[in-house]
């Protein structure tokens, strides 16, 4: 009867996130895929690209990486998907507007999904104070894309178009 000896190694297990952001409806990203890789157990929030609190925390550290920043002017946060139920999407009114969501990491690969809309403006024209005509240019424009109507200002008979000015916003 010889005496044995038994050794074991261990390791923590790791788990997965994979942050996907997609245009609506599409598969098409609007932003480099993020990954989140931590110890299983380890919780951990997220938010859109778009909101002011762009960050990643894994336990109660923010990711020390830099995230993508998406241009409030081209793209509108619409929703966010998770494939897990053990993640949560928000719980006050900012962090369901932000898509914030929060879980833990499991032993599989988990993956939530944001939606943004690229935003479109509607270009429309008309003459103030009368004395002429401007040609029908209403047109919805996709942010980065350039209008295609042609625009005409006609004054009547004994005016000249004075100054031509151009209005953004709401």
């Amino acid at each position: 009867t010889g005496h044995r000896e038994y050794t074991a190694n261990w390791e923590l297990s790791t788990g997965k996130v994979i942050v996907h952001h997609y245009e609506q409806g599409t598969t098409t990203p609007v932003a480099q895929d993020e990954e989140i890789v931590s110890i299983v157990g380890q919780t951990y929030t997220v938010t859109n690209l778009i909101s002011d609190t762009n960050k990643i925390f894994v336990g109660t550290e923010e990711k020390e990486e830099t995230r993508e920043y998406l241009d409030p002017n081209k793209y509108e946060y619409v929703t966010v998907e998770r494939n897990e139920e053990n993640t949560t999407i928000g719980t006050t009114e900012e962090e369901i507007a932000n898509g914030t969501v929060s879980g833990t990491l499991q032993a599989e690969v988990q993956e939530i999904t944001y939606y943004y809309n690229v935003n479109k403006y509607t270009i429309t024209g008309e003459v103030v104070g009368g004395n002429g005509t401007i040609s029908d240019i209403t047109e919805t424009v996709e942010y980065g894309n350039s209008s295609t109507k042609e625009i005409r200002f006609t004054p009547n008979n004994g005016y000249r178009v004075e100054k031509i000015m151009l209005y953004t916003g709401e």
